[in-house]
């Protein structure tokens, strides 16, 4: 393990590299012990992303851009149906609702198998997870003008969490 996860390590030094070459402010990876990954800190077109290689799936890395939108109470249901619309609408990233159902986050996977990250597919997976969350805050807001007032009922659909 010890080896793979050295090899990882550079993995996730590459992504930072990538990063900086590219005018973003990348942190130095940092290991997490308690989801045994590689965690890349980065502020990406004025948001903070987390970028995480997973030793358990070296080949899995998941880009994250957490609590990017907080939700009130009378936002819950036209939030849930933006939020539908966002997973339906926007290629490559998924967006979901934290397990108290009061913010949002999205997330692109994908597989590398160490080959060698380009830089171009990078800042595409990015620039996925940025297209979602604007698209989901436009839908929102135009959800709030066209929707009656929250009447305190929810949605019959499931949310994924996490």
């Amino acid at each position: 393990m010890g080896d793979c996860n050295a090899k990882l390590e550079q993995r996730a030094k590459a992504y930072q590299q990538i990063l900086q070459e590219e005018g973003y402010g990348a942190r130095e990876p940092e290991w997490d012990p308690q989801t045994n990954t590689w965690d890349i800190r980065v502020k990406y077109e004025g948001m903070f992303m987390l970028i995480m290689l997973d030793l358990d799936d070296p080949a899995f890395v998941r880009m994250l851009l957490p609590n990017f939108f907080e939700i009130s109470a009378e936002q819950l249901q036209p939030a849930m149906i933006a939020l539908e619309l966002t997973n339906k609408k926007c290629k490559g990233a998924k967006l979901y609702l934290n397990r108290a159902q009061d913010d949002t986050f999205a997330a692109v996977e994908v597989l590398d198998d160490g080959a060698g990250m380009q830089a171009k597919i990078l800042m595409r997976y990015l620039d996925m997870l940025v297209g979602a969350a604007k698209f989901f805050v436009e839908n929102l807001k135009k959800q709030m003008n066209e929707l009656p007032p929250y009447d305190g009922a929810v949605l019959a659909f499931s949310v994924t969490t996490h």
